[in-house]
């Protein structure tokens, strides 16, 4: 062998052990499991997903379907540094569009070679300047014929080994949704309905019945058909996207009973009675109507709130899924 070929040879060895432990080219915004992403405030995703089945310090469980969520806070307790998707079918997936039923093959498209291969599966990492890790994870043990059954992201130190996490619920189960005593239930729930829309409905529902919106923000879990300001419809994606709430800035669309925007709230208190008011903070769309107060019906698994002016006219009406900490306050300010 020459010295040229020699030469070659030991900088194509070089070039390899100094690849050999790099890291996949993946980011912290990569750390994005159908729209439940690190450092995602915990207020956001009580908005996206209900409230929690149970919480303990270490672990915060959703059900997303027949699927378990299960979160990991920070120290704050304010925001997501970790979260695992495992069990029942759902239709969650990466940043990058991996989802549950991929297969390794699939994987390695998107990202290349894993950095990690153990018996929880393949892993993507990133190392960063700031001491730590971060994983990204597809369970599909170690054999490459399986699937995707579970994924995960997470933080960890560098020297850090991962332990898959089991974790059991310790607190009294939240009550589940549509076990609202009778005695707290306002209204029929036939009147929980706007303009023929109500939650649970698939989204394109409402596409067929009153056209694409002139504005949709489309947030991954989650998206809002905005039509003008005036009518707005939120879903969550459930096998497709599902309607979580529907409201109405303006007159013309009703309730069944016929109450709009620009009716005394008198007209609803004569219909379903009068009702405590709540604190109103006004957000998105309705943050125009700060100052309003807040008068919330519920029935079932779902409430309706009328936001009315200081002149007691309604401002805004929004049909939506049971808040449940909205109603524990009711049935305290009742009892």
């Amino acid at each position: 062998m020459n010295i040229k070929k020699l030469f070659m040879s030991a900088m194509v060895l070089a070039m390899t052990l100094g690849t050999a432990n790099c890291f996949a080219q993946i980011s912290k915004s990569d750390l994005n499991i159908g729209g439940i992403y690190y450092g995602q405030p915990l207020s956001e995703l009580v908005r996206m997903l209900g409230q929690p089945e149970w919480r303990k310090p270490n672990f915060i469980k959703f059900r997303y379907g027949s699927a378990n969520i299960f979160i990991t806070p920070s120290d704050s307790q304010t925001t997501v540094v970790a979260a695992t998707i495992t069990g029942g079918d759902n239709d969650l997936k990466s940043k990058a569009g991996i989802g549950r039923g991929a297969t390794l093959d699939e994987i390695k498209a998107v990202y290349g070679e894993p950095d990690e291969v153990s018996s929880v599966g393949v892993t993507y990492v990133t190392d960063l300047a700031d001491g730590y890790q971060y994983m990204l994870n597809f369970g599909i043990g170690d054999h490459t014929n399986h699937k995707v059954h579970d994924m995960f992201f997470r933080r960890r130190g560098k020297n850090e080994p991962y332990i898959k996490p089991n974790p059991r619920p310790i607190e009294e189960p939240i009550k589940a949704k549509g076990t609202i005593p009778a005695y707290v239930t306002e209204i029929p729930e036939s009147e929980l309905n706007i303009g023929g829309i109500v939650p649970g409905q698939n989204i394109d529902y409402v596409e067929q019945v009153y056209n694409k919106p002139g504005k949709i923000d489309d947030q991954g879990f989650f998206k809002t058909y905005n039509y003008n300001d005036k009518f707005v419809v939120k879903a969550k994606m459930n096998k497709g996207f599902k309607v979580m709430s529907v409201g109405i800035y303006e007159k013309g669309l009703a309730t069944p009973s016929g109450l709009t925007v620009g009716m005394p709230y008198a007209n609803v208190v004569k219909k379903f009675g009068k009702v405590n008011p709540v604190k109103f903070k006004g957000e998105g769309v309705e943050a125009k109507l700060k100052g309003c107060s807040d008068y919330t019906y519920f029935s079932g698994g779902k409430q309706i709130v009328f936001l009315v002016d200081k002149k007691d006219v309604v401002q805004g009406i929004r049909v939506e899924e049971l808040d449940e900490q909205k109603f524990i306050e009711a049935k305290r300010k009742k009892s």
